[in-house]
C-alpha cells in the first residue's frame, strides 16, 4: 500500500478574497481531520483503532470439542466476523497441549453474546484459558 502524502493545509489566503470566509470555515473543519488521517496512516494505527477486541476465555470441552462449561462469550461487537485463538494455556495440566491450532465455531445469541458450538484442537476434559481476538464488523 502506498504512503499517504502529507496534504497541504487549506489556507484562506490561497483563494479569491470573496471566497476566503467560506474557505476559512472549511479549513477549520477539514485541516485537523486530514492531519489526523495522515498521522494515523504514518504507522500510528494501534489495536484501539481497529474493529477488534481481545478477550480471555476459560473453557473445558468434551471429546467432540463441545464446551462442557462456559459456552457463551460476551463481546462489545454485536456482529462478529470471526474469532481467532491467539494462545491456549492448559490450566489443568501444563504438560498437555492442544492437538492443533484451536478453531472456534460460534453463533450469535443475543446482543453482544455468542454461543460457542465447538472448539477444535483442544484436549478433552482439560480446562484452558484461551486468548481470543474477536474481529467485529
Amino acid at each position: 500500500m502506498a504512503d499517504i502524502d502529507n496534504i497541504r493545509r487549506i489556507v484562506a489566503e490561497d483563494f479569491k478574497k470573496e471566497d476566503r470566509e467560506t474557505v476559512s470555515r472549511l479549513g477549520a473543519i477539514l485541516n485537523h481531520f486530514v492531519e489526523q488521517v495522515v498521522n494515523a496512516f504514518d504507522k500510528r494505527i494501534n489495536f484501539d483503532n481497529l474493529t477488534q477486541e481481545l478477550i480471555s476465555y476459560r473453557v473445558t470441552v468434551d471429546s467432540s470439542g463441545v464446551p462442557i462449561s462456559n459456552a457463551r462469550i460476551k463481546s462489545t461487537y454485536t456482529n462478529a466476523e470471526g474469532m481467532l485463538v491467539l494462545s491456549a494455556n492448559n490450566l489443568t495440566n501444563t504438560n498437555v497441549y492442544p492437538d492443533s491450532a484451536p478453531f472456534i465455531s460460534f453463533t450469535p445469541s443475543g446482543t453482544g453474546f455468542y454461543t460457542i458450538n465447538k472448539i477444535n484442537g483442544l484436549q478433552a476434559n482439560q480446562e484452558y484459558r484461551l486468548n481470543i481476538l474477536i474481529v467485529g464488523n
